[in-house]
């Protein structure tokens, strides 16, 4: 019996056209979303600024989804290298539950965290 977790892409969103949409628009209208996706390629400080702009402008930003159901720290957490920095200013910043929102695989950004 297959779990949650095990779920494929396209059992996710089963039509291909759907799925490639899906992945090459994954993060458009989600600036956090981005920059926890390209946080390794920027220094901590700019990443920080880009943060709190994003927040500024719109504090629901925080609690978005993604075409797979993850949240920013989804994102941050399946990166090779999370920035520890953005990490905890995620957490200074947004409502505690969101660190237990699942995704369409049933994870949470913590178990992604345990399994990088």
């Amino acid at each position: 019996m297959k779990q949650k977790s095990d779920k494929k892409l396209l059992e996710i969103i089963p039509d291909h056209a759907d799925l490639v949409h899906a992945l090459k628009h994954r993060f458009d209208d989600l600036p956090l979303h981005e920059l926890c996706y390209d946080q390794s390629h920027h220094a901590t400080a700019e990443i920080m600024s880009n943060l709190q702009q994003i927040v500024d402008s719109n504090s629901a930003a925080l609690e978005k989804v993604d075409a797979f159901g993850m949240v920013p720290f989804h994102i941050l957490s399946l990166s090779a290298k999370p920035n520890e920095s953005l990490f905890h200013e995620l957490l200074e910043s947004c409502p505690s539950e969101l660190i237990n929102t699942k995704d369409k695989w049933g994870r949470t950004a913590l178990d992604y965290l345990c399994l990088n």
